[in-house]
């Protein structure tokens, strides 16, 4: 049998293949004109393509296969050659002797938490290497990250890459190029893909790292796009220091999702053995203290230098400085602003879920007094299709340009005034219908509250209490919500009465006075938090 050859007989494939995946297979080769040993990757075009597809396919993997040729980092596989066979794109580059993270993990067993921090800390630094050349990768996971001959990890398969904003007017055959369960939710919704994508990808590879199992594991299609658009993985327990940037890399919104940045800051402590607030100001000098030689509060983040404290007296003749007792977990400022903020936020849901209630109540009894029905089912259309506005265009400029808490007390005020305004138009004498429009409305900002609410959330609760912390505000929430709805019919049976220019504005205006009150009275707890805590980077953009 003759032997298979590649440019010329320069590649010589041995049989038989030393993998076959679902962009292509791959070969060990001898390249004859420097004497070595490479791997050769033959990319697979998928079928049903018509010619026109197939000829822009292969264009475009040769050019971005060519721009991963010019990525140069000890993280990435090095790309040699791109070779075009047969109308099909062959990809040469350096053969590494190891196993991938996939074999080692299922032979093995997990890595531990420094272990896998380790392997984070040089997968991130290869995609910002990447990234900052505009070569996005698209397919992370644990079979395309492989040990080099000195127990290196390194990630390969850049060769379906998709260099940023070159290849937009050829992704219109509607594939979605990776691995489910690997790629982020952004993608399978169709969304154009940016460098957060290929982190998410990274958090699901740490994940299975550390547990030894996807993050996502379904047998049905459907089932696992559902899985990765709508819930969160299971916890990761044996992920230990890691289980914070496994979970803010796999954040579904890539609006909030863990920066490169911070993310290394936490893989570079679990790497060292250390918490992130330790690293953080054992690096700047003494443990605890920051460049300006005053005390510094953990924070979970990069420390922050508070304002100095006056000198206390020691005592007359006293050489002894002033020692600062290190707080016991649970205690300092930074737990206590806590403890405030987490009973503010859940007031503050209860007197906007309680509005919604009354609301309800108010359409209830309003439907068996000659209320209009569109006006009912324009409420109920706008709680969806507001809500979801709010909830996804709304609240992420509104968190950058003001800071979540800010931003989470102004869109409950604007909710306030907005069921006061609709009060004051039917005391105005204006027609019911129109005092609906504010209340429509109010939809948009309830919406964006609650996703703020979210983002708070898991912004000031440990990852190990927040499922639980969820769970009261749900309960919390949905029993206003029910209470609401309760009181607000009765506010309307026994207090206004059955005269229409009474209950409408009594029952929007209390409800909209009660969520304004309750915004003024949390605001200060929620605030506190503000002017300590940075928001997260992928907020602000920083």
């Amino acid at each position: 049998m003759s032997e298979r050859t590649l440019a010329g007989d320069r590649y010589v494939l041995s049989e038989p293949p030393i993998g076959v995946g679902g962009m292509g297979t791959v070969w060990k080769a001898y390249d004859t004109v420097l004497h070595r040993d490479v791997a050769v990757k033959e990319l697979r075009v998928p079928h049903g393509l018509s010619p026109e597809e197939r000829d822009a396919l292969r264009a475009r993997a040769m050019r971005e296969a060519r721009a991963a040729a010019g990525l140069d980092h000890p993280g990435i596989v090095t790309i040699h050659d791109v070779v075009d066979e047969g109308g099909l794109p062959w990809i040469v580059m350096r053969l590494l002797p190891g196993r991938s993270l996939d074999l080692a993990v299922r032979a093995d067993g997990p890595l531990s938490s420094r272990g896998a921090a380790e392997l984070g800390l040089r997968l991130l630094d290869a995609l910002v290497a990447a990234h900052a050349g505009g070569v996005l990768h698209r397919d992370v996971k644990p079979q395309n990250v492989m040990r080099d001959g000195g127990g290196n990890w390194m990630l390969t398969d850049f060769g379906i890459a998709s260099v940023a904003g070159a290849t937009r007017t050829l992704t219109g055959t509607g594939l979605v190029t990776g691995t489910l369960g690997y790629v982020a939710p952004e993608r399978l919704s169709g969304a154009t893909p940016g460098a957060a994508a290929d982190l998410w990808s990274l958090g699901a590879t740490l994940y299975f790292a550390v547990q030894g199992r996807h993050a996502y594991d379904h047998d049905d299609l459907p089932a696992m796009i559902a899985a990765v658009l709508t819930r969160d993985p299971e916890p990761a327990d044996g992920a230990g220091p890691l289980a914070t940037v496994i979970a803010g890399l796999m954040e579904r919104d890539p609006d909030v999702r863990m920066s490169a940045e911070t993310a290394r800051e936490h893989l570079l402590a679990a790497a060292e053995g250390r918490t992130v607030d330790e690293a953080a100001t054992e690096r700047l000098g003494v443990p605890g203290i920051g460049v300006s030689g005053r005390p510094t509060e953990k924070l979970g983040r990069p420390t922050k230098v508070l304002p100095a404290e006056p000198p206390r007296d020691s005592g007359a003749g006293s050489d002894e400085g002033v020692q600062v007792p290190e707080p016991r977990p649970g205690e300092g400022p930074g737990s206590a602003r806590r403890s405030r903020a987490l009973p503010a936020l859940a007031w503050l849901l209860a007197a906007m879920n309680w509005a919604l209630g009354a609301l309800v109540g108010l359409v209830i009894y309003s439907s068996g007094d000659g209320m209009p029905i569109w006006i009912a089912v324009a409420l109920a259309g706008a709680l969806a299709v507001g809500g979801g506005l709010g909830a996804w265009l709304l609240a992420p400029p509104l968190a950058r340009r003001h800071g979540l808490p800010a931003a989470l007390t102004g869109t409950a005020l604007f909710t306030g005034g907005l069921f006061v305004s609709a009060g004051v138009l039917v005391v105005a004498g204006l027609p019911g219908a129109l005092a609906a429009v504010p209340l429509i409305a109010a939809f948009v900002p309830f919406g964006a509250f609650h996703q703020l609410a979210r983002l708070t959330r898991r912004r000031i609760v440990s990852i190990e209490l927040l499922g639980r912390v969820t769970a009261v505000h749900r309960a919390t929430g949905f029993a206003a919500i029910v209470f609401g709805t309760g009181l607000g019919y009765m506010l309307v049976v026994q207090v206004y009465g059955d005269d229409p220019a009474r209950y409408i504005p009594g029952a929007t205006m209390t409800a909209g006075i009660l969520v304004i009150v309750a915004s003024l009275l949390v605001a200060p707890a929620l605030h506190d938090v503000s002017t300590h805590d940075p928001v997260p980077d992928a907020l602000t953009g920083s």
